[in-house]
């Protein structure tokens, strides 16, 4: 995620540009606004949180991520478990 900032204020997040199948032919750009920014940072903070290394080349979101030897539904824990 690569976050776009305000031209007037460089502190404010407006919206981000996700890159898709980073280099393979399909590779294209897509935007999502600051609120699914937030959300996405909130996510990949409580992977963090339960030990996953999450780096600039990590999946987003997919189905199922281990925490702890037990296996999650990712919608259903960040529902659950935003905070650490």
């Amino acid at each position: 995620m690569i976050p776009i900032k305000d031209e007037g204020d460089p502190s404010i997040i407006k919206a981000a540009k996700l890159i898709v199948y980073a280099g393979k032919p399909e590779q294209y750009y897509t935007f999502i606004t600051f609120e699914t920014y937030a959300t996405l940072e909130q996510l990949m903070e409580l992977r963090r949180c339960h030990g996953e290394n999450v780096t600039g080349e990590s999946w987003i979101l997919y189905d199922i991520w281990e925490t702890r030897n037990k296996k999650y539904d990712v919608i259903e824990n960040i529902l659950n478990k935003l905070n650490c």
